[in-house]
């Protein structure tokens, strides 16, 4: 971690020394944040950011011999910077592990803080970092600096499947929030991204939230039921779905759909604390539970002995024969 933190430090000082005029100047000392390669519309340059306005960009721009002549390019003939992957940024973007996520917290807000001037300039990976800061805040549970990050992204970022993604993750903070009206808002005719299961798993199970919270409990049940169905295993998606429908299904009076996930979570959880609350739940409604629990438990024999008969029907025909 030291190794590559110094390496980024060299490779991004920040000196940012602003030009005393607006003519060329000749300098042996780099200064400024880079080297960056810059496609320009008079063609490439290597180059070290200086300082940014509304018209121009100020660059030292390296020359053949050596030496950094400072230059301010027109920002209308900027066509983009070919930046190669950034060691911190890509490390925060693997982090999972509260180590990992500690490691690159600050060194990850001082890329950000750095090149933040230069946001709007295209190639930069500025909200791309931004995007990848907000959800380490989130696995924090620092939900209003998450929201705050993540409220940019979505309003400022060109790309627009990072600001949907943005978006996608402010609902969530919404729901841990309780914030029913503003989480249906982002989520009710969203589509969802299915290249990470996990962040899937979490998009289903907080509109399934709101809207079991909405009264909408049949769309809540389907969408509880598409993790255990597609993603069974994923944050234990199951058994907590499970135990999440059954008051949707009380709210229908589906007796007979809320026997059945508490035998699925006796049979296949029988110790998980999903169960146990499940239990806990069950008892306000012993009555109801109990005649379900009965009336299967006599259909699954009945199916039983039809299906001995069956098989012993058989072999006796084959005896005769």
């Amino acid at each position: 971690m030291k190794r590559w933190q110094s390496t980024l430090f060299a490779l991004f000082a920040a000196v940012a020394l602003a030009p005393s005029a607006a003519r060329a100047q000749a300098s042996t000392r780099e200064r400024g944040i880079g080297p960056f390669n810059l496609e320009t519309t008079r063609g490439p340059a290597a180059v070290r950011l200086l300082k940014i306005d509304r018209e121009m960009l100020w660059v030292d721009q390296r020359t053949s011999d050596g030496r950094f002549i400072e230059v301010g390019i027109p920002r209308t003939q900027i066509v983009k910077f070919d930046i190669p992957k950034i060691p911190i940024i890509e490390a925060a973007r693997a982090a999972v592990t509260t180590q990992q996520i500690a490691q690159v917290e600050a060194p990850l807000k001082r890329i950000i803080d750095m090149l933040r001037p230069y946001r709007e300039l295209p190639g930069m990976p500025v909200y791309d970092a931004l995007a990848i800061q907000g959800r380490l805040l989130m696995t924090q549970n620092r939900n209003v600096e998450a929201m705050n990050v993540l409220n940019e992204v979505s309003t400022s970022a060109k790309d627009e499947e990072m600001k949907q993604d943005a978006k996608l993750r402010i609902a969530l903070l919404y729901s841990r929030q309780g914030d029913t009206e503003k989480t249906l808002s982002i989520l009710d005719n969203a589509a969802f991204p299915d290249d990470d299961p996990e962040f899937l798993d979490d998009l289903y199970a907080a509109r399934a939230a709101a809207r079991s919270a909405s009264g909408r409990h049949k769309e809540a049940v389907m969408d509880y039921y598409y993790s255990v169905v597609f993603a069974p295993h994923i944050n234990h998606a199951e058994q907590r779905s499970l135990l999440a429908a059954l008051p949707d299904f009380a709210s229908m009076d589906d007796w007979a759909s809320a026997a059945r996930a508490i035998e699925v979570l006796r049979d296949q959880y029988g110790d998980s604390e999903e169960t146990k609350k499940a239990e806990d739940w069950a008892a306000q409604y012993e009555k109801q539970i109990s005649m379900e629990l009965a009336f299967r438990s006599a259909s699954q024999q009945s199916e039983s002995s039809e299906q001995t008969e069956s098989a012993d029907e058989a072999k006796e025909e084959s005896e005769d024969e």
